[in-house]
């Protein structure tokens, strides 16, 4: 059988404003192979008048669009199988009003179902979005979805939520539609029936990797804030759960420890959901001696934490004052000392005439001292001028009163949302956040950019002055696709990983950084790397050799791919500054001045300004070889 099109069920109740995007993403579809039955049971003129506009305006784009008028008010499922019912093709995908699809979303799904026209139902693994879905497309899908793995443990506390279904329309006639005594857990109850029926009758089931489909967490949306009862009616679910045990616990050998270990996290989910505000959010009363003690137990750890932190300080202070030189095994030891709090660093910058520039703080906000905010406050003391801005670009399931706290210093706060895709060294959220902060400073018409990441901040007042001179002192070659040359710092940049700039710390024209970080999202298999050795790990698959890779590419040089060629990068694009000299201080790995001295051949040896200026000075006499190490 070949499946030409697909239908796409959207039940519809308001939000025309989210509803708009989640057409944009069927309109960007690189398979128009479909058609989109919208089933209407809002009750408000202005809702109805919306979606109308809606309609014509994307039939006018070309989608194929019909509208079912319902009974006003019909509710979540009876809107959704209405939709469901008036869809023409044998496969239908379902798709909430505020949810969002990658462009090759059904061009993959009609793939499946047409590879293997048996398919019962197939399902995507969700991302989940708050600001802007950020699809990775990586093609990765299985027909051997494990059912029985699904009914043992995934099926209890791992959702398969509506618009992350496709269905063969056999599953209706087989299986039913969504239970609505269940309203608002629906996705635990039908996906049970789904998974046993399927189990008990050998039929196929194909899950899909997350990247595709993604689910919008919004506190104004109906079916998030009603869809959090599922939760405190767990033991509802419970029900379900022992009846689906009935049926196939001997043919699985499923044991009864499933249930105790499902009561626990969704009771761990509850206390989560709880912390909300809003009446759907209370604590039961039975999980209130539970809370008590966490509290209890939380309050004694963090006095014994204080006592012992207090310990450590005094006895740190006397041993430094004790002794001077600090020798410990054979070798002299230095320190240095940064101020943990704005308040503590009294000096001010002797340049602060500089050109329009914006400093990208890119990272989950560190919250131990503080430090992130401590950071954007050291950089706001510094930079009174208003040529230099600070932007935060940061998760947006950040605490909303934390962000806020950044707002009102003057940082610009930049959210996006985390992709289920990490990448090598999770370099795609990295890769993400830099994006979302550089697009903003180029909306802020900065000429300059210095992005920095969230665990680490520099001293210097006069650093941004110090970067921009480097860049007039040390001009680019001509021939190369850059507007100038771009500054990294030593820390984490290595000599002996190819193409290994640390991708942490990086200064140059907006244009130059914007070209850096525009990148694909790394859809390498992470199982791949498990059969390489630790070394050629650390010198070819890093994630910032990845970045700068693409980068290469993207300026069209030709890689080699080796550390001659590495070497020549940094000459040729870059200028390597050491931390110290900007005092960069960073939290990962600092108690050294520097995490990788050696006075013995290293592979870990970073490139220092040393280094690199003799590169710069005279590359073809400079030598690095891996053999020595």
């Amino acid at each position: 059988m070949n499946y030409a099109e697909m239908s796409v069920a959207i039940p519809y109740h308001g939000r025309a404003d989210f509803f708009k995007v989640t057409l944009e993403t069927l309109l960007n579809q690189t398979c128009k192979n479909f058609e989109i039955v919208i089933s209407d049971d809002s009750n408000n003129e202005n809702d109805l008048a919306a979606l109308d506009a809606l309609v014509k305006e994307y039939a006018s784009y070309g989608l194929k669009i019909r509208v079912v008028r319902t009974k006003p008010n019909l509710g979540a499922i009876l809107n959704t199988k209405q939709a469901v019912d008036a869809c023409k093709n044998d496969i239908v995908r379902i798709l909430h009003t505020d949810d969002c699809l990658a462009p090759k979303t059904i061009e993959l799904e009609l793939e499946i179902f047409n590879k293997f026209p048996d398919t019962f139902f197939a399902f995507h693994n969700l991302t989940v979005f708050r600001e802007k879905f950020i699809p990775n497309e990586n093609n990765r899908w299985s027909d051997k979805t494990w059912v029985d793995n699904w009914l043992k443990d995934k099926n209890y506390i791992n959702s398969i939520i509506p618009s992350c279904l496709v269905i063969n329309k056999k599953v209706l006639a087989e299986v039913g539609f969504f239970n609505t005594e269940f309203e608002f857990m629906y996705d635990w109850e039908y996906q049970i029936r789904l998974f046993e029926y399927a189990y008990l009758n050998n039929k196929r089931v194909v899950e899909i990797e997350a990247g595709y489909v993604g689910w919008r967490i919004s506190k104004m949306s109906e079916s998030y804030t009603k869809s959090m009862l599922c939760y405190r009616d767990s033991r509802n679910i419970i029900k379900l759960m022992k009846k689906s045990y009935a049926k196939i616990g001997k043919r699985l050998n499923i044991s009864k420890k499933g249930i105790k270990r499902f009561k626990r996290i969704f009771d761990n989910r509850i206390e989560q959901e709880a912390s909300c505000s809003g009446a759907n959010s209370r604590l039961p009363l039975r999980l209130y001696p539970r809370k008590i003690f966490h509290f209890l137990s939380g309050s004694i750890k963090s006095l014994c934490d204080f006592i012992k932190k207090t310990q450590a300080k005094n006895a740190a202070k006397s041993a430094l004052k004790a002794q001077a030189p600090l020798v410990f095994d054979d070798n002299y030891l230095s320190y240095s000392k940064f101020p943990m709090y704005a308040k503590d660093v009294k000096i001010a910058p002797n340049f602060d005439d500089v050109e329009k520039t914006a400093i990208v703080i890119c990272g989950p906000i560190v919250k131990e001292n503080n430090f992130t905010y401590e950071t954007a406050l050291l950089y706001k003391k510094f930079y009174k001028n208003k040529n230099v801005g600070i932007i935060l670009s940061t998760y947006a399931d950040t605490d909303e009163a934390l962000l806020n706290d950044f707002r009102a210093l003057g940082v610009e706060v930049v959210l996006s949302d985390k992709i289920r895709a990490n990448g090598v060294d999770d370099i795609n959220h990295k890769i993400t956040l830099a994006k979302f902060g550089i697009e903003k400073a180029d909306n802020l018409k900065c000429k300059y950019v210095l992005k920095t990441a969230a665990d680490e901040r520099f001293y210097n007042p006069d650093t941004v002055a110090f970067l921009i001179n480097l860049l007039k002192q040390y001009p680019k070659n001509a021939k190369y696709e850059l507007k100038n040359r771009i500054i990294a710092c030593s820390k984490d940049s290595f000599v002996y990983r190819v193409y290994g700039i640390c991708s942490k710390f990086l200064f140059g024209e907006l244009a130059d950084i914007k070209k850096y970080w525009s990148v694909e999202f790394d859809n390498s298999d992470p199982g791949e790397l498990k059969a390489i050795s630790k070394k050629e790990r650390f010198i070819r698959h890093s994630g910032d050799s990845y970045v700068l890779r693409n980068f290469l590419k993207n300026i069209k040089h030709n890689l080699k791919d080796d550390i001659d060629d590495s070497l020549e990068v940094y000459a040729n694009y870059f200028v390597i500054i050491d931390k110290e000299q900007i005092n960069l201080y960073r939290l990962k790995n600092s108690n050294k001045t520097s995490q990788y001295d050696f006075y013995f051949p290293n592979l870990m040896k970073e490139c220092l300004f040393l280094d690199w200026f003799n590169l710069y000075s005279n590359k073809n006499k400079v030598k690095y070889s891996l053999s020595d190490l």
